[in-house]
Formats: structure tokens, C-alpha cells, sequence
């Protein structure tokens, strides 16, 4: 057999993992049930596959001739190669089987061979596991596919995300385990009140303050408590001031992993049972919530938007807070050119004396839309409410967006009290204000600008995560009780603003191997109007790189948050919570080459540069490229700090000058993390377990 038949793996090895994430990519999704494909190889024009019924699937194999999602799975592979032969295109679906033989009955698994037939179509041979020959089709032909069927109605739901609560496994333990330190904690004050959101936050950040400051608890992890603070079904009410402890502790988890844990109970008798289990698997599952003693994970998931966007009624007024800003002013003319608002209301503290305040009223009228642009800090109940009262009865108000806020990032070290408030009260207060000062008028939308930093903790943005959360959770109890409300949390746009202003390309580049894209414009208000058709109290507009997230997931390091949108390989699965857990469950012989392949893979997700200069033995000596820095001094206080911790929550096979030419890795630290980890019953330091701390930039600090 010559070289070019030899058989090869297709070009996607782990087909069985990332298959279906390319196959969706391309418009077709498959269900759990259907997805059944575990290898694949090619040779020459010929390809073998082994496929298998999911376990709960397999059960009901008997059932069947042969199971329908079984036959499906086998054809997986097949599709795969055509995409890549057409680069990306050519999508088909079986439409004539000749031939068909069927020799026995139930297969729970499967071999097969896809071989050209001597006509157009494809020839098929199933065998079970063990080679004996199960069925065989002559030739099946394939129907071509329109892209424009799928994609057409599927393209503005891309980077559309719902977070769903999936319930997860709970080990069997009435105990909590050792080095785990538990906290419940209580909000003072009215529900969802500012006040008590401010204390609230202030007061957990002094708390993970202290921990973080007493060296004696630099192994242990402290899990909060809390109760109301998630909803985790539509009609569940959260409390807002609450919930804004969830965004604060997700920003120390991200800047100090395997530190923090949170659970929000709802505090049955099933729930108090459950606690100590819950508490066990922190390690894995640091976000848990416990509903009837049922252990609940946060998962991102794909949207899709609804039959007829949320009406603007063009008669009334649309108000809109920060609308100055480069958002808020891309949003006003995006609703008088698509959504034929009328009346304008546009809220800035500089209000017309705002730079470009001027040229923005008069392009707006020149679209028929009626502007008026004043000063007013929506977080001033008092201003608010006057500004509120002067809407003329004939255009009464109609839809609120509250697109206004503010950053004063630093780590959770560093941040102060004042730096919780300066940011509290143009997010959360203003909300609440709008929230509180409508309540007697029929709204047809209600619009939060919330960020993806509150969903997946932002890394030196504590406070800007929680007064987020505090939005989320507002537009949820909202709709709980049956008033409109869209919480939309935004990823990073690409329009510079004075909140974005800093980003470079290095940043930019940082935060698409983090899984993260930015959004362009015209993306963007697709986004926007998808959020509003989907119907649903909270969405993500965050583009996903799926190539970035497979390469996390491929090194153990995909965040559980994404597990639901990306395949984490098997062999990886035990990782992706904790290296020390994993280590445990190895042979003094076998730690030493997991340890390895893990630092090989964490090497190979990242882009590497190739040097003009040789190696010793005639090697090209592989490098890392340097350290994204920024080339400005740091504009906040605890940003140095925060550059550092990112360089430490990076593996050692990350780090180092001098590498070994057959994989370039620093020998030093290759050699550093396998004595450590092969301390024979010692546990690992958390401080050598960080995987790389997720920048800032990819979680959403664009408002």
C-alpha cells in the first residue's frame, strides 16, 4: 500500500469529542442521543468509523433491528470528511438506500467502512465490535442541502447564550469534607434595595478580603452559603442585592481558583442533607445551586429567537440612559432605522453638552426621530423621578434602556469600598430607580445592558461583575412577576468606548484563546434585537470561538460554564476541576506521564512562533510568543498586580526560556511540576494548580 492510502486518522482526531461542534458550526446539531461517533480513520478513499449508543440509549437497542440513531452516527464521519474536502461546505442528507441487508438484530455498537459504491452514492459495512458482519447497503445517495435552509433563520442567533441551571451529580456524603470552610450569609435590608446592595457587596468583599489575607487558610476554600439569590427556573424571584454577591465571589473565584465556592439553597430539609455533598464537589462545580436536595450547575446554552420581535410602539417615548456614550448612541439610531421609534429620550449626566452630543440629536431628526437630550444622572431616585414627570401625556413613555455605567477595575485585593459605589450606582441603582418609578406604567419593553463579566466573573472586575449580577437578577424578578424585562449581557464590542478605550491587539488576541470574539456593530444590534425576540428574562451577545474553547477543553481548562457548548474530551473530563483530584486517582507510574501530557496540551493550545535560530541536533527550536503587555502605564490602581497574578495562574509549561526541542517546553519547569506532583500521598499546593486565569477582556468588559 503506498504512502498517500496509509491509513490516517481524519484530520480532526478526536472526532468522537469535537465532531458535533463542527458539524453544528456548519448548521447541522445533533442531539445526545444521535451523538454517537467515537473514532474515525481514513484510508484512501475508504473510512472506518466506531460508533456507540449513549448509555441510556443502549438500553432500548433490543428494541430495534438496528437503532435508527445508531445507523445515523455511523454516517457522522462521512460528513465530516465532506466538509473538509469542501472546505466547510457541501452539507448533505441521506435520501436513497439500495441494497440493504441486515444480518442480526440489537446492536448497541458498531464498525463500519464507508467505501465509494459503484455508482454516485456510498456502500456500507456494519460489523459489531468483535468483526461478525451485522449489515451492509449497497449504495446510498446522498440529497444536497441548501445552507440558506439552515442558516438563514439560524446566522442572528449565533452568539446568542442562555445560562441554564443542569443538575449534576451529588456523591453520597453526610459530612463536609476537610478544608472547606462554610459561611451562609444573609442580606440586611430590603430585598433588592441599593442600599442593601451596596452593604451586601462591601461586605463580602471584606470577607474574601480576609481569607485571601490569612496565609493559614492558603489551602483551604470557603464556600458562601446563600439563599434567593439564583434563579434557576422562570418563575423563580431572586433577590438582586443578594445575587450581587454571586457576581463579586465568581470575579475572586476567576482571579483565585479552587478559593471560593458558592451554593444558593432554597433551604428544604432535602437541601440541608445535600449540603455536605454539594460541598464535596466544589472542586469541580465551584457554583451550585440546591433545589429540593437536587444539585443544580449553571450551563451556557445556544438560543434561538422567537416568532415577532417586542413591538416599539413609535407613538410613545423611548428612553435611554447613557445614551451619549458609543453604545447608547448606536443603539438610538439602530431603534429610529429599524424599530421606528419616534420620540427619543436621551439620558447622559453631560446630557447636551456631551462631546458629539450635538451631531447625534441632529442625525436622529434627520431620521424622523423627535430627540430630546438631558442631563440626568439616573442614579439620582430625585432627578430621575422630575425627569420622568416632564414626558408630555400625548407620546407618554413606552420603553426604558439602561445602557449606562462605569469601570473602576482592581483585583479583589485591592478594590475599595468607594470602588464598589462608583460602580454600583450608575448600574444597579439607576436600574432599580427605573425599575421602581415605572411600576405604574404599561411598558412595552424594559432593556438592562448588563455584561458577560457577571455570568462568568470577570478577573480584576468584582465590582463591575456584581452590579451586573444585581441587573440580571432584576430583570428576572421582573418577569416573575410579570412585568417586561430583557437583561442582555454583552461580550466586548469592538466599538471603542470610554470604557474600551485601552484595548489593544495583544488584548484582543488574549481574548480569543480564551473562546472569546468581539462583536462588530452590525453584529451587535442583531444580537440585540435576537434578545428580544428570544423572549427570555437574561441572554448572552457573545460570539464564541470554538476553536479557542476546544483547545482549553482539550488541556482540561474549558470552564464547567461551557461544558454545555463544547465537548471536553473524555481522558480530560476528571481534570477539568482539579489536577490534585485527578492525581489521586493515578498510580505512582502513571502520574508522571499524565502530568506531562497535560503541560504538552496546555503547550499546544497556544500559538507558537517558529525561531530562525536551530536547536541542538538540527531542531527548530519552538517558542512561546512574549507576554501580551499593554505599552501604557496601567490607568488603575492593583492593574500591575493583576498582570501578575495572570502570569502565576499560568502553568509552568507556560513559563520559562530554555525548552526541550522535541516539544518546547521549559525543561525547568516540566521538571518542577512532575516532582511536585509525584509527592507520593502529599496533596498539591492549590497555588501550582491555577489554570490560566481568563482575561478580563474576554468576559465582557466592554459596558
Amino acid at each position: 500500500m503506498d504512502a498517500e492510502r496509509k491509513r490516517r486518522p481524519l484530520r480532526h482526531p478526536r472526532a468522537g469529542a469535537h465532531l458535533y461542534d463542527l458539524l453544528a458550526e456548519a448548521g447541522l446539531e445533533y442531539g445526545p442521543a444521535f451523538q454517537g461517533l467515537t473514532a474515525a480513520w481514513s484510508d484512501g478513499e475508504q473510512i472506518y468509523t466506531e460508533v456507540a449508543l449513549p448509555e441510556e440509549s443502549a438500553e432500548e437497542a433490543h428494541r430495534f433491528a438496528l437503532h435508527p440513531a445508531l445507523l445515523d452516527a455511523a454516517l457522522h464521519s462521512s460528513r465530516l470528511a465532506r466538509l473538509e474536502e469542501r472546505g466547510g461546505g457541501g452539507l448533505s442528507l441521506p435520501a436513497s438506500w439500495k441494497g440493504v441487508a441486515l444480518a442480526a438484530l440489537g446492536a448497541r455498537a458498531l464498525r463500519v467502512r464507508i467505501s465509494p459504491a459503484e455508482g454516485d452514492g456510498l456502500a456500507l459495512l456494519l460489523a459489531d465490535p468483535s468483526g461478525a458482519p451485522l449489515a451492509s447497503v449497497a449504495e446510498l445517495l446522498d440529497r444536497p442541502l441548501d445552507p440558506a435552509q439552515l442558516q438563514g433563520a439560524r446566522r442572528r442567533q449565533e452568539g446568542l447564550l442562555g445560562l441554564e441551571w443542569a443538575e449534576v451529580p451529588l456523591p453520597e456524603r453526610d459530612t463536609a469534607p476537610p478544608g472547606v470552610q462554610t459561611l451562609r450569609w444573609e442580606t440586611e435590608g430590603d430585598a433588592g434595595a441599593p442600599a442593601a446592595a451596596h452593604s451586601a457587596v462591601k461586605s463580602a468583599l471584606e470577607t474574601a478580603q480576609r481569607w485571601l489575607a490569612d496565609e493559614s487558610k492558603a489551602d483551604s476554600r470557603l464556600a458562601l452559603v446563600t439563599e434567593g439569590a439564583m434563579a434557576t427556573r422562570s418563575e423563580e424571584s431572586p433577590d438582586p442585592a443578594t445575587a450581587a454577591i454571586w457576581g463579586l465571589i465568581r470575579s475572586a473565584q476567576s482571579e483565585h481558583p479552587g478559593r471560593f465556592a458558592l451554593i444558593d439553597t432554597d433551604r428544604t430539609e432535602a437541601s440541608e442533607q445535600a449540603l455536605p455533598a454539594a460541598l464535596a464537589i466544589a472542586a469541580a462545580e465551584p457554583q451550585l445551586a440546591l433545589r429540593e436536595g437536587r444539585a443544580l450547575a449553571p450551563r451556557l446554552t445556544r438560543l434561538s429567537a422567537g416568532e415577532a420581535i417586542t413591538a416599539i410602539d413609535p407613538e410613545r417615548t423611548v428612553l435611554i440612559t447613557g445614551a451619549t456614550g458609543g453604545l447608547g448612541s448606536l443603539l438610538a439610531r439602530h431603534l429610529a432605522e429599524r424599530h421606528g421609534a419616534r420620540h427619543l429620550l436621551l439620558l447622559s449626566r453631560s446630557g447636551p453638552e456631551a462631546e458629539g452630543a450635538a451631531e447625534l440629536g441632529a442625525e436622529l431628526e434627520e431620521l424622523g426621530a423627535e430627540t430630546t437630550i438631558a442631563a440626568c444622572d439616573a442614579s439620582d431616585r430625585k432627578a430621575l423621578r422630575q425627569l420622568l414627570a416632564s414626558i408630555p401625556k400625548e407620546r407618554p413613555l413606552g420603553a426604558v434602556i439602561h445602557c449606562a455605567g462605569a469601570i473602576a477595575d482592581a483585583t479583589v485585593e485591592t478594590l475599595s469600598a468607594e470602588g464598589v459605589d462608583r460602580v454600583l450606582a450608575p448600574k444597579a441603582d439607576a436600574a432599580w430607580h427605573l425599575h421602581e418609578l415605572t411600576e405604574e406604567i404599561e411598558l412595552s419593553a424594559f432593556v438592562l445592558f448588563s455584561s458577560a463579566a457577571g455570568a462568568l466573573g470577570g478577573p480584576g472586575q468584582a465590582n463591575y461583575a456584581a452590579a451586573n449580577v444585581f441587573l440580571d437578577a432584576l430583570a428576572q424578578k421582573r418577569q416573575a412577576e410579570g412585568k417586561p424585562a430583557t437583561a442582555i449581557a454583552w461580550g466586548l464590542w469592538e466599538r471603542q468606548s470610554g470604557m474600551t478605550s485601552s484595548l489593544g491587539e495583544a488584548d484582543l488576541a488574549r481574548m480569543r484563546r480564551s473562546g472569546i470574539e468581539a462583536l462588530s456593530e452590525e453584529r451587535g444590534l442583531e444580537l440585540f434585537d435576537a434578545a428580544l425576540e428570544a423572549d427570555r428574562a437574561t441572554a448572552l451577545a457573545m460570539p464564541l470561538n470554538s476553536a479557542g474553547l476546544r483547545a482549553l477543553a482539550s488541556v482540561g481548562a474549558l470552564p464547567p460554564i461551557f461544558s454545555g457548548l463544547i465537548r471536553t474530551p473524555k481522558r480530560r473530563s476528571a481534570a477539568s476541576g482539579s489536577l490534585a483530584m485527578k492525581l489521586t486517582e493515578l498510580s505512582e507510574a502513571e502520574r508522571e506521564g499524565h502530568v506531562l501530557e497535560l503541560v504538552r496540551g496546555s503547550r499546544a493550545a497556544q500559538p507558537a512562533e517558529r525561531d530562525s535560530r536551530a536547536a541542538p541536533g538540527g531542531h527548530r527550536r519552538l517558542r512561546l510568543p512574549q507576554r501580551d503587555r499593554p505599552r501604557r502605564a496601567p490607568a488603575e490602581r492593583g492593574e500591575r498586580k493583576w498582570r501578575r497574578q495572570a502570569d502565576r495562574n499560568q502553568s509552568p509549561g507556560q513559563r520559562g526560556a530554555d525548552r526541550d526541542p522535541r516539544h518546547g517546553l521549559p525543561l525547568p519547569g516540566r521538571d518542577r511540576l512532575t516532582h511536585r506532583a509525584l509527592a507520593a500521598g502529599r496533596r498539591w499546593p492549590r497555588r501550582h494548580l491555577r489554570v490560566p486565569l481568563r482575561s478580563r477582556l474576554g468576559l465582557g468588559g466592554a459596558l
